[in-house]
C-alpha cells in the first residue's frame, strides 16, 4: 500500500533523512519485531517529521522520540491534503482494522441549516444531520477554520483600542459547566491567540525578573490558577533551561501588567500537539475539545475578568492533575536536577 520502504540506522540518520523528500506524505515506522504495533502518520513535510522523530533526543524534553525502536521506514509521497487523509485511511483501516476509525479522529464538518418549518425561517451552523425529510434544507460542508478566524479578526477590531485587554484566545478546555458566548480571564495563553502590537510590546523575556516580581507581589498561588495547575513552576524550569517556554512567560508578562484575554464560551481550536508530536507536552487528551458547531456570537460584555469561568477551569486542572505520589517525585526530580547542577 505503502510505495517506497527504507531501512533505518541510527548510526546513518543522515543519510536516511538526505534520502527522504521535504513533501507531503503519509508514512508508517516499524520496528525490529514485525509483531511490534507501527507508528502511523500522515505529514506535510516528511523529512522534517522524521527528523523530529528520529533524530537524537533532545536533554529534558517530553517529545516523542522513536530513534532506538524503528528498523523500517514506510512512506507514499502525496499531492495533496485529501489524497494524505485517504491513503492514510487505507493504511490505519490496513494496519488496525478494529481501532482505525478512532485513530482518525474524524470530525464532521460544519454545515449550514435552514429552518424552513419554523415559522420564522432562520438558520444554523451544525455538524449533525438529523432526518431528511421536512422542508428543512442543510448546504456545506464548510471549514470550521472561518468561524475561528472570524471571531478573533472582530474582537481584534472590537478591543483594538482598549488597553485592558491583551489578547484574544481561541481554545476553551473541555469542561461541561456552560459559559457565557465570551468572557475575560487574567490568562493570555497560547493555544490559538492572537494580539496586538501594542500587547507584544509587553512582553518580557527575562524569565528570572518575571518570577522575581510575582514573589514580590506575593501573587504566585493566583498564578497558579488558585493553585490548581504548576504555571510557577513551569516558570522555574524555564529559568533553569529544563524548557524553553516562551508562552509561561508571555503569560507571566499579561498577568503581571493585570491585563484581560477574551475566551470564547466554545472552543474554536483543536490542540493536535497532544498526540506526541508537540513541543512542551506529553501524549494526552485530556485537553481534547469538541470545537464549537456554531460561531460564536461577538457582544459588548464587561471588560472584568469572570470568576464563576475561572473557578470552573481550576476545578478542570484539579481534576486532571497528576497523582499526589507523581508530583512528589516530580519534586524530588527536580531538587536532584538542582543539586547536580550546582
Amino acid at each position: 500500500m505503502l510505495s517506497e520502504r527504507i531501512e533505518f540506522h541510527p548510526e546513518a540518520d543522515a543519510e536516511v533523512f538526505a534520502a527522504t523528500a521535504a513533501a507531503p506524505a503519509v508514512f508508517l515506522l516499524r520496528g525490529e519485531d514485525a509483531h511490534s504495533e507501527p507508528y502511523v502518520s500522515k505529514t506535510a513535510n516528511l523529512r522534517r517529521r522524521l527528523q523530529r522523530l528520529l533524530s537524537p533526543p533532545e536533554e529534558r524534553t517530553k517529545r516523542l522520540n522513536l530513534r532506538d525502536r524503528v528498523r523500517w521506514i514506510e512512506y507514499t509521497l502525496t499531492g495533496s491534503d485529501f489524497e494524505s487523509g485517504f491513503v492514510l485511511y487505507q493504511v490505519l483501516r490496513s494496519v488496525f482494522p478494529r481501532t482505525y476509525s478512532n485513530r482518525l479522529r474524524l470530525r464532521f464538518a460544519p454545515l449550514v441549516k435552514l429552518h424552513l418549518e419554523n415559522e420564522f425561517p432562520r438558520a444554523s451552523i451544525t455538524t449533525r444531520l438529523g432526518r431528511i425529510s421536512g422542508k428543512n434544507v442543510s448546504y456545506g460542508p464548510f471549514v470550521s477554520r472561518v468561524a475561528a478566524e472570524k471571531f478573533m479578526n472582530d474582537a481584534l477590531r472590537l478591543y483594538e483600542h482598549d488597553e485592558r485587554v491583551i489578547s484574544i484566545h481561541g481554545y476553551l478546555y473541555p469542561i461541561a459547566q456552560a459559559h457565557p458566548e465570551t468572557f475575560f480571564l487574567k490568562a493570555a495563553h497560547c493555544w490559538g491567540w492572537a494580539t496586538w502590537t501594542r500587547g507584544w510590546s509587553l512582553f518580557d523575556p527575562d524569565g528570572q525578573k518575571l518570577l522575581d516580581e510575582l514573589k514580590r507581589r506575593n501573587v504566585t498561588h493566583q498564578f497558579d490558577f488558585d493553585g490548581s495547575h504548576p504555571y510557577t513552576r513551569m516558570l522555574q524550569n524555564q529559568i533553569a533551561g529544563r524548557n524553553n517556554s516562551w508562552a509561561i512567560r508571555w503569560y507571566a508578562s499579561a498577568f503581571l501588567n493585570d491585563k484581560l484575554t477574551l475566551y470564547p464560551g466554545r472552543s474554536l481550536v483543536y490542540n493536535t500537539g497532544m498526540d506526541g508530536s508537540g513541543t512542551h507536552c506529553s501524549t494526552t487528551s485530556k485537553f481534547s475539545s469538541e470545537i464549537a458547531d456554531l460561531p460564536i456570537v461577538l457582544g459588548t460584555i464587561a471588560v472584568e475578568e469572570n470568576f464563576e469561568a475561572k473557578r470552573a477551569i481550576a476545578k478542570f486542572f484539579e481534576r486532571t492533575r497528576p497523582t499526589l505520589p507523581v508530583r512528589i517525585i516530580r519534586i524530588l526530580l527536580d531538587a536532584l536536577l538542582n543539586k547536580i547542577r550546582k
